[in-house]
């Protein structure tokens, strides 16, 4: 019987690093506005003033101090057509975030209307798709 001893040299995998890091963000980047087009339609049975829907936008791909990559959709500015009172009176417009939530989990008012797992079910093998796509151009 043969043994076999390797030692790899310390930079083996830098190269795939390198791509890596190339390549992550990218996947992210192309991919996100697939999925934020399935948010967008899974919000249009709610619409009401459209402000919600167009308010929804993707961040760019970062790096988080741990390493891995990152983006997310978020949900920006506030509604110029509601408000709500706080409890020192002051009146305030709904964050677009605070409908989406409201949306998702419901509230005191409202009943649970979830539309982000049935748009991340819509959209999932357009994104991994999208990514893989990606990612083969990257490593050519």
């Amino acid at each position: 019987m043969a043994v076999f001893d390797f030692d790899f040299p310390d930079n083996m995998f830098d190269d795939v690093l390198n791509i890596f890091d190339e390549t992550a963000p990218k996947m992210i980047d192309e991919a996100l506005p697939i999925y934020e087009s399935s948010v967008k339609s899974e919000l249009q049975p709610h619409r009401d003033t459209g402000e919600l829907i167009s308010s929804i936008k993707c961040k760019k791909a970062k790096k988080t101090v741990n390493g891995a990559y990152i983006g997310y959709l978020t949900a920006e500015g506030a509604s110029t057509k509601s408000t709500y009172t706080r409890e020192n009176g002051k009146v305030e417009p709904f964050r677009n975030y605070q409908k989406a939530l409201a949306l998702e989990y419901g509230n005191s008012h409202q009943p649970a209307r979830p539309f982000m797992q049935s748009a991340v079910n819509s959209s999932e093998d357009k994104v991994l798709e999208k990514m893989q796509e990606v990612f083969n151009r990257g490593i050519r």
